[in-house]
């Protein structure tokens, strides 16, 4: 999820109990981010921030934790954390709108897997859903962070120019 609302880089489907771990490395999420963040050594290093379950992986930080028992966090670490929590949370806003905008993917009411190609429905909404933070120009996650998504043309360039050159 990016601070504008796009929903990127959806990688496959999966079944069963798959962990994000697991997930995130089958992606090449680790390759992407050497890509982007490790070519120039004196360049700014920016990270992308997520739960515990990526971390340690390259270009990724998680949430500060005690690294002996009974040790706590200090205030700064404490307050950090507190911060970052509120930023991760919109992911969970942004699957959100994607259920609420197409039912289909609350999948009590509509969707059965093996009966459904559920995840073709999913994939479809997401790009919808895209379609429509960008045609509106705004919604609750690019308020938050104050940064506007792009417009449907640059966007559908985007997407288009990823799956011609991969």
């Amino acid at each position: 999820m990016t601070p504008d609302e796009i929903m990127s880089s959806l990688h496959g489907t999966y079944t069963g109990p798959s962990g994000d771990w697991m997930i995130g490395n089958s992606s090449g999420l680790v390759e992407i981010l050497h890509q982007l963040f490790g070519r120039e050594r004196e360049a700014p290093r920016y990270y992308l921030y997520g739960d515990l379950a990526y971390w340690p992986a390259f270009g990724i930080l998680g949430p500060y934790r005690s690294l002996k028992p009974g040790v706590p966090l200090s205030q700064t670490e404490e307050a950090a954390n507190l911060l970052m929590s509120s930023a991760r949370i919109s992911v969970k806003w942004g699957f959100g709108l994607n259920v609420n905008f197409w039912g289909i993917n609350n999948y009590k009411k509509g969707s059965k897997i093996m009966f459904s190609p559920v995840d073709e429905y999913y994939l479809v909404s997401t790009l919808l859903t895209n379609f429509h933070t960008c045609l509106k120009g705004r919604n609750i996650i690019s308020d938050k962070f104050n940064c506007s998504p792009p417009s449907l043309n640059e966007y559908v360039q985007s997407i288009t120019s990823k799956s011609s050159s991969g």
